[in-house]
């Protein structure tokens, strides 16, 4: 039967809050490069672990069926970005809803009818796949902003200035 019976509005409404935890925790870590990566941090770490899974194994997107659940995610990072959180419950709020979200992935995944390793993995992706993604979204688009001198260094790690 599965840990979360049925998917009625009390158990989404669950998983809203649980998104807007992640965002709440995660956006709140990158406050100090602004607003930008705030949201992208929020909404990755919200949704992109779910996407990431569905993609891989083949299944609808969950996201797609809960079109306020980005918007939720979106909200809720912005919040973090105005009213700052104490880092302890930052990090509190990303590892609960971190927790969940590994447990549902790998109850999608096997509701879906893959196997137990199959699973596993699936809540590992799913509870870390979007963080990593929007971190590494945000270094990437942090990187590409640095004029680069063909070695991979930034002119100012070189040395040559202008």
């Amino acid at each position: 039967m599965g840990l979360f019976p049925g998917k009625g509005g009390f158990i989404v409404g669950i998983e809203h809050l649980v998104g807007a935890a992640i965002a709440l925790g995660a956006g709140s870590q990158f406050r100090r490069r602004g607003l930008g990566a705030v949201l992208l941090i929020g909404f990755f770490a919200a949704v992109g672990g779910g996407i990431l899974r569905d993609l891989l194994l083949g299944l609808p997107l969950w996201v797609l069926d809960h079109p306020l659940y980005p918007l939720v995610a979106i909200l809720a990072a912005y919040g973090s970005w105005r009213v700052p959180l104490p880092p302890l419950l930052a990090l509190t709020l990303d590892f609960a809803g971190s927790l969940l979200f590994g447990i549902w992935g790998a109850e999608r995944a096997a509701r879906a009818g893959w196997g137990l390793e199959t699973a596993a993995l699936a809540g590992l992706i799913t509870a870390m796949g979007g963080g990593f993604l929007g971190y590494s979204l945000l270094l990437a688009l942090e990187k590409g902003g640095e004029s680069q001198n063909g070695n991979g260094l930034s002119r100012s790690e070189s040395g040559k200035e202008g």
